[in-house]
């Protein structure tokens, strides 16, 4: 390896920084290496430059550090979902959609249920009563039927 004035051929470069063809002219691509003639460079600027991208203290290092900043990111979104442990927002809209409608068919449901009955009862106390004993029926089977639910998100 013969060495004039800095400069380097760029066979010695990669041997010196012990990198593959291709990933040193993917870095020069990217503006890391930047010949002074054709097939030399500056060996103190090329190593600075390369210890910079790698440490993450150039523009290039910054935005590779971003990268897989945001590739990472990416892959733990995607772990998580395949986990259960985030829902998709439009699956978290349809069991809102039925939750609320099996609230809806409970709660409309009671009138039917209990005004043959109430017709005949003249206390209003015991009406009240009724009332609520049909409520908190309608609320354990929302509550069952809720937790039915449960069972089928948590099983997958």
């Amino acid at each position: 390896m013969k060495i004039e004035t800095g400069k380097v051929k760029t066979k010695d470069l990669l041997l010196i920084l012990s990198l593959p063809k291709r990933t040193f002219y993917n870095l020069q691509k990217q503006g890391v290496f930047k010949s002074v003639s054709r097939g030399y460079y500056d060996l103190q600027a090329s190593v600075k430059s390369y210890l910079d991208y790698v440490r993450g203290d150039s523009e290039i290092g910054q935005a590779r550090t971003r990268l897989v900043i945001a590739q990472a990111k990416g892959k733990e979104t995607a772990n998580a979902i395949t986990d259960l442990q985030l829902i998709k927002s439009e699956n978290v809209q349809a069991l809102i959609t039925e939750q609320a409608a099996i609230i809806v068919t409970e709660l409309e449901g009671i009138p039917g249920r209990v005004a043959h009955e109430l017709i005949n009862i003249k206390k209003s106390a015991e009406v009240r009563r009724r009332l609520k004993q049909e409520v908190n029926r309608a609320r354990a089977s929302i509550a069952d039927r809720f937790e039915e639910i449960g069972k089928v998100l948590s099983d997958g």
